[in-house]
Parts: structure tokens; sequence; C-alpha cells
């Protein structure tokens, strides 16, 4: 009897040395037409992010900027909305040196809100 008691004490010492590993996570943050300022839902998204970031403490963040359009200046509001989504990141207390960022067109075809939007993906380690 005292030799299962050991190994279920060993078990369990054995399942706590092991943290859960993060959980893959992936949000949108959309922007208005030619913006990249924050909407109030888009605060509430970011806010979201930290929160979840606290929690599940993924290995790190990439921030995928995208506008619609095929002019460098479409290319860098996909680059402008990525930083303001990552210096908001870092506002609520993400460590900057977690967060990466990349900015692109958005698919040929994608119009609306679908293409003014930032992914956020949590990165496994």
């Amino acid at each position: 009897m005292r030799r299962i008691a050991v190994i279920a004490l060993l078990l369990l010492l054995a399942a706590c040395a092991n943290p859960p590993p993060p959980v893959e996570r992936h949000f949108n943050v959309f922007f208005t037409t030619n913006s990249a300022a924050l909407e109030p839902d888009s605060r509430r998204i970011i806010d979201e992010i930290a929160i979840a970031a606290q929690q599940d403490r993924p290995a790190s963040i990439l921030v995928e900027g995208e506008a619609d359009g095929n002019t460098p200046g479409d290319l860098e509001l996909a680059n402008q909305r990525a930083v303001t989504v990552v210096q908001a990141l870092i506002s609520e207390g993400i460590e900057p040196a977690k967060v990466a960022k990349t900015a692109s067109l958005a698919p040929s075809g994608t119009t609306g809100i679908a293409a003014h939007v930032v992914h956020v993906h949590y990165v496994k380690q």
C-alpha cells in the first residue's frame, strides 16, 4: 500500500513539474478605411489580448498588419496599423522583445472591413 502512495505522489509531482504549453490564440483588430487609429472596439480587443497573454504566456506574439490596395501608401498603412497594435500591446505590459510585426497587402479580392485588419497570433515555444 505504501508503494502505491509513493507512486501516486511521484506522478503528482511529475505533473506539476511540466506546466501546460501556451495556448495558441488568434485575434483580429479592425480599423476604419484609411486609418491606423484604434477605435473603442479595437481598444477592447487590445485589452483582451493583453489579459490573455498574461495568463497564457506565449513565447512570442506576431502582429500582421493588412490594408487593401496595391500602392506603397497602402503597404505603409498596413505597417502603421501593425505599429499601432504593437505600441498598444507594449503599453498594456507586453514585453517588447516578445512582439514581432509584419505588414502586407490584403489578399487580392479582399475588400471592406476584412481588408482593414491586424491579425495577432500567439507563437508557441
